[in-house]
């Protein structure tokens, strides 16, 4: 019977000391102890078995097909197997049908679970051609060992020559002499380990746990766990679970109470005084049986397993991984009750990667002052769609429309608005965040109550732009601008003396590249905004809105602090050779 091995993905899983066996499908069969025992069964029919009846205390019959097949979920018409003829892993039997485990067992096959081949055969490791690793495969009694690193033919006892059978040396250690698939020391009988360089039984209660290319493996109603609970550095062996005060078994299953983590490093067991309606909740993780939520907890309390997630029931606490549950078809509402979601009007229901989903068609999720609400959305004057923060949160359908008025914080959905006329809000587009307007001349200005479009850029006119600000007329710039306060600024005339430094390229390097003025004038520092002015003369300002100002020649520039503006005042230099230095930008 092919099982696979992992340590489980869950925080209870993940405790020390124990493994756990992940079933591939439900095998409800009262004979398969013995099938593990002898190998992986000993028919030699290839036709898949019929399946038992299921549906009964004691599961359903062995089949009579390939290794491993047979019972309820393993290609029989059986139906859910009774508990105590069901994996201890698995709650209840798995329906019957076709089974979807690969093939196994058979000469030439993979080895099944524990290393475990048909009728005594052996499992050796075989590299396929041109493959890289080598995959663990059955031969049949009597073929040559021809694996990696193996020689002889394989005996009735499952070995190879004079390794790998039970009591004999493993095949590959130092008593073999040399080593293969990697160089590890391995077992080729079924249902062998290496231990100390000995083969020897395993997958049994109380036996060492079955290795191979799986983790860890044991038998049915068996667990890989620490010899009494030692925690990981215990030596593990194949331990009864599932039943009342013993270790839970795979996905932490139990077949009787609930499985229960207390903590500390010690194994999770099945508890059957909590988990149960109405019990106390479980161990450190406060878990409770399946439909059952941990409620009532009061300042780190215990609480109490109690129905959650369906219509009217309270929502189920998160996992940790995530906020409150409402079974399909339910969203958690603003009362932590579970309502009916999808339709127009009800909550949004929970999507995939934090997605809302809406059920009616042509509706979509909106924000809503009672919470995220299904209705329609996104045509011309209804409100805008989408549950995202923020201004640029919601979303329109209709063409020539924007969002407008929008404050997800507040419940505000927005509307759909026309956008790109005359005094209309700005429309998105035009890429990398640029905004439009279909007026020709007209562009996208700061305002107040949200961008809209009009004429802009000419001479005492607002600014253009949701950016720096832009004027359009030569001989102006853009001043009183700020847009962190939605003030657009006004085009100015520029240049002239007293006026604003123009912003056109070309300069002198004392301006940065900038021609700033006309004529002889400079461009000069002012605390008011840097302007045109004589300057460089005795007693004059010094030029320049960079460095360390500039003077006529023969005089210097004293008393300039960039940082507040202060251009400084061209002057005679002390017949010493001393005064003060230039203040450094940003000094005071």
């Amino acid at each position: 019977m092919a099982r696979d091995i992992s340590r489980t993905g869950s925080a209870e899983d993940r405790r020390p000391g124990v493994w756990k066996l992940q079933p591939t499908y439900a095998a409800a069969a009262a004979g398969m102890m013995a099938l593990w025992l002898l190998g992986c069964g000993s028919s030699s029919s290839k036709t898949p078995g019929t399946g038992g009846a299921g549906a009964t205390a004691s599961g359903g019959s062995a089949g009579s097909g390939v290794v491993g097949s047979g019972g309820s979920g393993a290609g029989g018409s059986g139906g859910g197997a009774g508990k105590s003829g069901a994996d201890a892993s698995v709650a209840s039997g798995g329906a019957g049908g076709s089974s979807t485990s690969a093939a196994c067992g058979a000469a030439g096959q993979p080895c099944c679970a524990g290393n475990v081949c048909e009728s005594n055969g052996c499992c050796i490791p075989i590299t396929p051609d041109g493959g890289r690793f080598a995959t663990q495969t059955c031969v049949a009694v009597g073929q040559a060992c021809t694996g990696t690193g193996l020689s002889g033919t394989c005996s009735a006892n499952g070995s190879c020559g004079s390794c790998g059978g039970i009591g004999q040396p493993c095949c590959g250690g130092a008593a073999d002499g040399g080593g293969f698939g990697g160089g590890a020391a391995t077992c080729t009988a079924s249902g062998a380990v290496c231990s100390n360089n000995t083969c020897v039984a395993c997958g049994g209660s109380g036996q060492a746990c079955c290795g191979g290319a799986a983790a860890s493996q044991c038998q049915t109603n068996l667990v890989c766990a620490a010899s009494g609970d030692a925690g990981p550095g215990g030596a593990r062996a194949c331990t009864a679970c599932g039943g009342s005060g013993q270790i839970c078994c795979a996905n932490n299953s139990c077949n009787t109470g609930t499985c229960s983590n207390p903590g500390g490093g010690a194994a999770a067991t099945c508890d059957t005084s909590c988990g149960g309606k109405g019990q106390a909740c479980c161990g450190t993780g406060n878990t409770c049986q399946s439909g059952l939520g941990c409620l009532g907890r009061v300042d780190g309390g215990a609480g109490s397993c109690q129905a959650c997630g369906g219509n009217g029931q309270p929502c189920c606490p998160g996992n940790g991984f995530g906020g409150a549950t409402c079974s399909t078809g339910f969203a958690c509402t603003g009362g932590n009750v579970c309502a009916a979601c999808g339709g127009s009007g009800q909550a949004c229901c929970a999507g995939g990667a934090g997605a809302t989903q809406c059920t009616t068609t042509g509706e979509s999720c909106m924000v809503s002052a009672a919470g995220n609400v299904c209705g329609a959305c996104g045509g011309s004057g209804q409100s805008c769609c989408g549950a995202g923060a923020g201004a640029g949160g919601g979303t329109c359908t209709a063409t020539g429309t924007v969002c407008t008025g929008r404050n997800a914080g507040q419940g505000t959905p927005g509307t759909c608005s026309a956008c790109g006329g005359d005094g209309q809000p700005c429309c998105a587009g035009g890429g990398a965040g640029a905004t439009q307007c279909t007026v020709t001349g007209q562009s996208c200005v700061l305002a107040a109550s949200g961008n809209v479009c009009g004429t802009c850029g000419g001479s005492g006119q607002s600014c253009c732009g949701t950016g720096a600000g832009t004027c359009s007329s030569s001989g102006n710039v853009c001043t009183g601008r700020n847009a962190g306060q939605s003030t657009p600024g006004t085009c100015s005339a520029c240049g002239g003396s007293g006026e604003p430094c123009c912003t056109a390229t070309g300069g002198p390097a004392v301006d940065g590249g900038v021609s700033a003025c006309t004529g002889s004038l400079g461009c000069v520092l002012n605390s008011a905004g840097n302007e045109c002015s004589t300057c460089g003369g005795a007693g004059e300002s010094c030029c320049g809105t960079g460095g360390n100002g500039t003077c006529s020649t023969g005089l210097t520039c004293s008393g300039r602090n960039r940082g507040a503006s202060t251009p400084g005042a061209c002057g005679q230099p002390a017949i010493d050779g001393g005064g003060a230095p230039d203040a450094p930008l940003g000094s005071g």
